[in-house]
């Protein structure tokens, strides 16, 4: 299915996910507007749209091929996006080949780069492969809050990458 197809946008309300297929309506909101489409009945905030090419500006780049070269990508996209009028995205990971690489460490740095410097500053969506490492302190650098409790949930359901991927220290 396109990202664009409306079943798909169906298939998320369906399962409670807010949604919006409007790109004209995504663009006209405001942080404040977006924040409310996005509420989620029972906390939190997770809005579907249709994303690359459509709603989003990918800034795909199948170059970024090793970690070490992550961190320049995201200084190029971040000075040649900041203050678009498009959402857009900063794929802050190695692109993937024929699997996808996961690496902890690089979550660990970007992290690190949120905590110790404004790299980010301003940034519309954040993406990182790997949640499980350093996915909520990566959350909580960009502003959202996230509880012990939050915290102890995101542990206990990345055991096995903890395990596999040395996601365990966070």
């Amino acid at each position: 299915l396109d990202c664009t197809d409306l079943r798909l946008m169906k298939a998320f309300n369906d399962l409670s996910v807010r949604t919006e297929a409007s790109c004209p309506t995504v663009d006209a909101w405001t942080l404040e507007q977006a924040e409310e489409a996005a509420q989620m009945d029972g906390g939190g905030r997770l809005l579907a749209i249709p994303g690359e090419g459509n709603c989003a500006q990918a800034n795909y780049d199948s170059s970024i091929k090793k970690a070490g070269e992550v961190r320049g990508y995201v200084e190029d996209t971040m000075q040649d996006d900041i203050g678009s009028e498009r959402l857009w995205q900063v794929q802050s990971f190695i692109q993937q080949t024929v699997t996808v690489p996961v690496s902890a460490k690089l979550n660990a740095d970007i992290a690190a780069w949120l905590s110790t410097s404004d790299l980010y500053h301003g940034v519309n969506l954040l993406e990182v492969n790997l949640a499980c490492a350093y996915g909520a302190t990566i959350s909580s650098a960009l502003g959202a809050n996230i509880t012990a409790a939050d915290h102890a949930k995101c542990v206990q359901h990345c055991r096995r990458a903890c395990r596999q991927e040395g996601a365990c220290t966070q």
